[in-house]
């Protein structure tokens, strides 16, 4: 499904079969002197549009940031140039970087390969990079960049001031929530970046997990899923009680409610997000440690 938002920007509303647990993946087709996508996460649609030959002509890729639900189907368009956000562009070009960038470097080099083969990455030669306030010219298509960190060390936005469009990525506003997972992640990051949303209010925005663009509520949209970070840490607060260990936290599934395949990554993400949440909740002083047993004060 394509939703038009000015005669030069296309949102590709998108599956990807390797991602069967996200609603949607989605791709900003800039049709324009310089053919650009960013990001390829709109997987089947993107091969469909390649059998009609509409994509046969893409220039460049543009990335928000490198996790594989957005990178999985760069392989389609071997020729494209490929730009990345400044600051990751170390992961794009190397297996080890990679599986550091998502800490699956902790079982071991062959197995966090395997995850990675299964996840679609691919090291690729980078091309140029983008970093916060770049102007990026695609013709008459002039997008600027955000840099918008939390969700990843990356994580970048693109703005287009003539329509007041802005491409949220994975502020997603999704019912999962804000995902801060990765060993570079930050939740006070991801916190002012969703305030950095709302300062820029924007007449369109775009989710990279969403199927409809977002015209009216925003504001109230980014609240709530802001303050799903504040209901993680009340969660927390009430299953820690007078004392648990954090594989047992883990264990419960506070914030995935189940671990999809592959378990030993979807586990792991959650033991990133559940540890930066008690760092958060020790800093406050709500929570202390002793030893392996984490007990509120």
């Amino acid at each position: 499904m394509g939703i038009r938002i000015t005669d030069t920007i296309e949102l590709i509303v998108g599956t990807n079969p390797q991602f069967p647990g996200l609603k949607c993946c989605n791709t900003l087709y800039i049709n324009d002197d310089i053919q650009t996508l960013i990001d390829t996460g709109a997987g089947q649609q993107l091969q469909e549009r390649i059998q009609t030959g509409e994509l046969a002509n893409i220039d460049r890729i543009v990335h928000t940031h490198l996790h594989p639900d957005h990178t999985n189907y760069d392989h389609l368009f071997p020729d494209a140039e490929l730009w990345v956000p400044e600051a990751e562009a170390y992961v794009m070009e190397d297996w080890e970087n990679f599986f550091r960038f998502n800490d699956t470097i902790r079982f071991g080099y062959e197995e966090a390969k395997k995850f990675a083969t299964r996840l679609g990455y691919r090291p690729r030669k980078v091309d140029g990079t983008v970093a916060d306030g770049d102007k990026i010219s695609f013709g008459k298509t002039v997008l600027q960049a955000i840099y918008a960190p939390g969700h990843s060390v990356g994580h970048t936005l693109f703005w287009h001031e003539e329509s007041g469009m802005l491409l949220g990525a994975d502020i997603d506003l999704s019912r999962f929530g804000p995902w801060y997972g990765n060993p570079g992640s930050d939740i006070d990051e991801t916190i002012r970046s969703i305030e950095k949303v709302m300062e820029i209010k924007p007449k369109i925005y775009i989710s990279c997990h969403l199927q409809e663009v977002v015209t009216e509520g925003l504001n109230e949209r980014l609240i709530a899923y802001m303050d799903m970070i504040n209901q993680r840490d009340e969660l927390l607060i009430e299953q820690i009680g007078s004392g648990i260990r954090l594989d047992d936290l883990v264990d419960q599934k506070p914030f995935y409610r189940r671990h999809p395949e592959p378990v030993a990554i979807s586990r792991m993400f959650e033991q990133i997000m559940i540890e930066k949440h008690l760092e958060r909740l020790q800093k406050s002083g709500r929570i202390d440690r002793q030893e392996d047993i984490y007990f509120t004060t």
